[in-house]
């Protein structure tokens, strides 16, 4: 190894010397930058690197195995004379969807089970029949639901725009108002855009607190507005699904659960529109009445939970899935 001391023959020698340092120094920052910089590829690569083999067929069939839970659940609570052994009819479903899919999946050398495990009952509040969104006695400000803690698959459909007032008419429009404890609101308003040649529908909403946001869409005989979805004649709706700062919305944000829903000037307004709360929410006495005469209320299913397992050689997959399409975060 080489005398790092120096020696006292000269200049020339200790210039040598320096030189040997300078170097040693720089062999030695390279080999540092070489570890750095191959930790950082190792760390991209592990990052990037494809999930183990099969898992992906884990996931894509635990997607449809949630869509025909979703498909069913809708099925169930759209059929307004099943209002009683909900239970039993999700899980003689699931039973049949795990049936199904698991002799489909036997054949590429996977066993796939799925368990019915629970169900969470809920309330449907609906109008079947086109008619404005009054209560069943005509009231047009009136409260729909109270002590609402959780709620999904909220959709109205518009089918006339003839008693929907212009913007800044002297008529007030349909407005729907979720009011938290305390009285803050979350508000839904629906109006006509008032240029000539122009046949939209204009949704603005207002939460507590936030600027309105607004969005539109051209009304031909029909228009639906899918609240929870954030979506109006099926295309998205940025006012139902972000602040002015771009921070996420939804129904109800700003309004403390657990809320009351009311309609206000409900006359201005015509057809027809369902959503699903928890069991723990109460329609106010008086307000609904029958199906297929006016807004009413009945049993539905407002999510289920399964358990989902997969196996093949490589992959063992087990694990909890709980379905509630449309479900607004708490």
């Amino acid at each position: 190894m080489a005398d790092l001391i120096p020696r006292p023959s000269g200049r020339g020698g200790e210039r040598g010397q320096l030189l040997l340092i300078a170097a040693f120094i720089v062999a030695v920052s390279f080999v540092a930058l070489a570890l750095v910089v191959n930790s950082a590829i190792f760390t991209e690569n592990l990052a990037t690197r494809d999930d183990v083999a099969g898992s992906k067929d884990a996931l894509d069939h635990r997607h449809e195995v949630e869509q025909s839970i979703e498909e069913t659940m809708i099925e169930i609570n759209r059929n307004n004379s099943l209002d009683s052994n909900l239970e039993d009819l999700i899980k003689s479903n699931v039973d049949q969807i795990s049936t199904q899919g698991g002799v489909q999946q036997s054949t590429q050398g996977r066993v796939v089970n799925i368990t019915f495990d629970d169900w969470i009952e809920g309330k449907k509040i609906a109008q079947d029949d086109i008619s404005d969104f009054t209560n069943a006695t005509t009231k047009e400000d009136w409260t729909v639901v109270e002590d609402v803690g959780r709620i999904r698959n909220y959709k109205i459909n518009i089918t006339s725009d003839s008693n929907i007032p212009d913007i800044g008419s002297a008529h007030d429009p349909y407005k729907m108002v979720v009011e938290g404890i305390g009285g803050n609101e979350w508000e839904l308003t629906i109006e006509k855009e008032s240029l000539p040649g122009n046949n939209n529908i204009l949704v603005e909403v207002n939460p507590e607190t936030e600027s309105p946001e607004r969005c539109t869409s051209e009304f031909d005989g029909s228009l639906v507005l899918d609240i929870t979805g954030g979506t109006i004649g099926g295309e998205p709706c940025h006012a139902l699904r972000r602040l002015t700062d771009g921070t996420p919305m939804w129904l109800g944000t700003g309004a403390t659960p657990d809320y009351d829903i009311k309609f206000e000037n409900g006359h201005r307004i015509e057809g027809t529109y369902s959503f699903i709360v928890d069991k723990f929410a109460n329609e106010v006495s008086g307000n609904m009445g029958s199906t297929g005469n006016g807004p009413y209320t009945k049993v539905a299913i407002y999510g289920t939970a399964v358990r989902y397992q997969y196996y093949t050689a490589d992959v063992g997959y087990d694990t909890l899935i709980r379905v509630a399409p449309g479900e607004v975060p708490p």
